[in-house]
């Protein structure tokens, strides 16, 4: 089971695999703050937004634990990838199947069906 979790802005999603899901101990409940990386974090740039410091914030979380990262980049019309060993590698071929983490493996989904999820009909 995984838990999705959308910041204000609803440009960043973490992905956590359940069993690494911070509790309160006091409680039981999932805490309120999550101090360790995601195990999947996907960034959505902004036309005003600077990729570069997205690029480092996703470096640091692969540096730190995550196991795939993407920025997704809507006027390029292509995903930048970062995996858990911090190689970057770009995807712009609309039939590219875009990698996921292992836990993920049974998700498949292609860049144009990403973009086709972007698009207001």
């Amino acid at each position: 089971m995984l838990l999705l979790y959308l910041t204000i802005e609803v440009r960043a999603v973490s992905v956590f695999q359940w069993e690494r899901i911070p509790q309160n101990p006091k409680t039981g409940r999932v805490a309120n703050q999550f101090l360790i990386p995601p195990d999947w974090a996907i960034e959505i740039l902004s036309p005003k937004q600077e990729s570069l410091g997205i690029i480092d914030k996703l470096l640091h979380c692969a540096q730190h634990g995550t196991q795939m990262g993407w920025l997704i980049d809507p006027a390029q019309n292509g995903v930048l990838l970062i995996n858990g060993d911090c190689q970057i590698s770009v995807a712009q071929d609309m039939s590219y199947v875009l990698p996921v983490p292992e836990f993920a493996v049974d998700f498949q989904l292609t860049l144009g069906q990403l973009f086709n999820w972007l698009a207001i009909d």
